[in-house]
């Protein structure tokens, strides 16, 4: 067996190496295969179990679909799994925490973190086919007046993904996922609760006759994510790859009724937050998914059949994208608030002034009304107003109507570097 060193610079004796690198080779896990080996294969991953068959209840069903036989997936036991990744992985998934803790530590003194928490909630809606834009998700965040129930869906994923990081500090354990998918979908009975009933992936609509993959049964579900608390739980195992890993599993537990997806990506940000990867801030790894939807769920299939060494290092190359894609917003949003502060307007204005104030909490808060802006500034309303109305003028803000005689100011410059870093990634051409 091949043996497994620290690739940090300056080695395991330079105790300012980022923790998930500096003690791989003092470790029992993970182990690297020998040149011919067989890596990620069984004990992770599903298996179909017995047959069984479907009973329609409660809806009258097509024909096709009343009499139906289907194997759920018997859960690999991944909590104590020896994990072996190829040396092509394992150097991809080392190479990804360089890049995500870089790009954490510029974005954390910079002042993005809320941005790229937008930018990450947005895509991996979008990834579930949610589509929105981004103004009208800040309006949702604002609690601001919208008719786009999409928008509303991507501020509640928002507020699950801060969820998820809140608690990537403590045990994990089942309520920490449902805490999380509650968030997701307050409006629902069934939020924060897995599932009693049988779902499935692909095929029919009203059975699992010619599903691509029908997840296991729910008696259980309880007992799988039992397996995969421990497996989060767990420091000795590249931080990349088990966050990779940890949502593959989830993904195919599919415990709850619908958002299994987008806890699943918030399950990798609470994971690399737990590992200190990524520890201020957030790197918008579903811009990277997006991207490439297809080449992701074609990841995530290879998984149930067993591939982790496959799926670890496609997430570990959708890692360091999103590390660019961190650096490239943070570029471009840090030069746009240096011309804002720049104009005339601003720069001779008093260092107190409220337009300077809000000049500064334009990254945070892009939508905002003139009450919202007064609040957070301590000023007068008038106040707020005037000097909202002032930065309309120099084209900083737009001002529009999202209710009858209620006015609100979008930083719509925002907005388009944020619409400008997804098509960017898309095409591939990020610096």
């Amino acid at each position: 067996m091949a043996a497994v060193t620290c690739s940090w610079p300056g080695g395991c004796a330079n105790r300012t190496a980022h923790p998930s690198l500096r003690c791989h080779h003092h470790r029992t896990a993970p182990r690297v295969a020998a040149e011919g080996e067989p890596v990620g294969a069984s004990p992770f991953g599903a298996v179909p179990g017995q047959p069984r068959n479907w009973h329609p209840q409660g809806q009258r069903v097509p024909a096709a679909d009343r009499h139906v036989t289907f194997r759920p997936a018997v859960i690999a036991t991944i909590g104590r799994a020896d994990l072996r990744l190829s040396a092509q992985t394992m150097a991809e998934t080392e190479e990804a925490v360089l890049a995500l803790h870089a790009a954490d530590r510029d974005g954390a003194t910079g002042g993005f973190t809320v941005p790229l928490l937008r930018t990450e909630s947005a895509a991996s809606s979008k990834v579930e086919h949610i589509e929105v834009g981004q103004r009208f998700v800040g309006r949702a965040l604002a609690g601001l007046p919208t008719r786009q129930r999409s928008a509303l869906e991507v501020a509640a994923n928002v507020a699950a993904l801060r969820r998820a990081l809140e608690l990537a500090d403590g045990p994990i354990t089942p309520s920490t996922f449902d805490d999380i998918h509650g968030r997701l979908v307050p409006d629902e009975n069934w939020a924060g609760h897995v599932r009693t009933v049988q779902n499935w992936i692909g095929g029919s609509d009203y059975s699992p006759r010619d599903a691509r993959f029908v997840p296991p049964i729910p008696a259980d579900v309880p007992t799988a994510m039992h397996d995969l608390c421990v497996w989060v739980e767990r420091t000795d195992v590249p931080a990349v790859a088990q966050a990779a890993i940890a949502h593959a599993h989830f993904e195919a537990i599919h415990p709850y009724v619908d958002g299994n997806g987008r806890v699943g990506r918030a399950l990798t940000h609470l994971v690399l937050r737990r590992r200190h990867v990524v520890r201020d801030g957030i790197a918008p790894v579903s811009i990277a998914v997006l991207a490439d939807r297809d080449g992701y769920f074609d990841s995530l299939r290879r998984y149930e059949q067993g591939d982790a060494d496959g799926f670890a290092r496609s997430f570990a190359r959708s890692c360091r994208t999103a590390a660019a894609a961190s650096r490239r917003l943070q570029r471009d949003l840090g030069a746009l608030r240096e011309e804002w502060r720049e104009l005339p307007v601003v720069a001779s204005a008093r260092a107190d002034a409220t337009i300077r104030k809000l000049v500064e909490q334009q990254l945070e808060h892009p939508v905002t009304s003139a009450a919202q802006a007064a609040q957070r500034c301590g000023v007068s309303h008038e106040a707020a107003r005037g000097a909202l109305e002032r930065l309309v003028d120099a084209g900083v803000l737009n001002r529009t109507t999202a209710a009858r005689n209620l006015h609100i100011y979008e930083a719509h410059e925002v907005f388009a570097a944020l619409d400008d870093l997804e098509r960017r990634v898309a095409s591939g051409v990020i610096a």
